[in-house]
């Protein structure tokens, strides 16, 4: 509530005795989702420093407890937020954790958590790389993990965009994206790539 009430120092005290109190009894797995939590509520209220601080932690617990999940959550928190701060030096840093994410919640069965870093990337190399192909062949990653994310989803992906109304919605957004990306990849063979990939797709709906 109080992060609702945009109390952001109240909140962030609620949720570290939270913290501390499932630590003293070893609920791990509660600490893990009260960190992410709390992280993207720092993102949402515009706290980027507090946030940095908390998936960091978030990812130190989920190295030690050994849970792909968190680990993918953590790593997609912290890309995320490099990507945020717009600067150049640490784009690639930023790009690589959140392609360590994406290969963490393929191997959780994440694919919806998947499908997003996927996009995510995408839209990097699309906007502020100018390097159409590649943008391509991240969207078409993207849509195939939402996809499977219709017929699969994960008990921790809560997210209302993970509903699989809303993957429908993104995959078409995402086919219309590429194929009007297509035509402007100058090497055929390239586009040709493309094409394949994307007409190799058996859409789930």
């Amino acid at each position: 509530m109080a992060f609702e009430d945009k109390n952001t120092f109240m909140g962030v005290e609620k949720y570290k005795e939270g913290i501390e109190k499932y630590r003293k009894i070893n609920d791990f797995d509660r600490v893990l989702e009260l960190l992410r939590n709390l992280s993207e509520n720092c993102i949402s209220t515009n706290h980027e420093k507090l946030a940095e601080e908390f998936a960091e932690d978030l990812y130190d617990l989920a190295l030690k407890q050994d849970t792909v999940f968190y680990k993918a959550e953590s790593n997609y928190l912290i890309g995320f937020l490099g990507l945020k701060k717009n600067d150049s030096d640490i784009l690639e840093y930023s790009l690589k954790k959140i392609q360590e994410a994406s290969i963490d919640y393929e191997k959780a069965e994440d694919f919806a958590g998947a499908g997003k870093c996927y996009y995510k990337i995408g839209m990097i190399y699309q906007s502020r790389l100018n390097e159409t192909f590649n943008a391509c062949l991240f969207y078409v990653e993207a849509i195939k993990n939402h996809n499977k994310a219709i017929l699969k989803g994960h008990p921790l992906r809560k997210s209302l965009w993970s509903k699989p109304e809303l993957l429908f919605q993104r995959i078409l957004e995402l086919k219309e994206n590429v194929e009007e990306l297509v035509p402007s990849i100058e090497n055929s063979n390239e586009r040709e790539k493309i094409n394949v990939d994307l007409n190799s797709i058996n859409l789930n709906f």
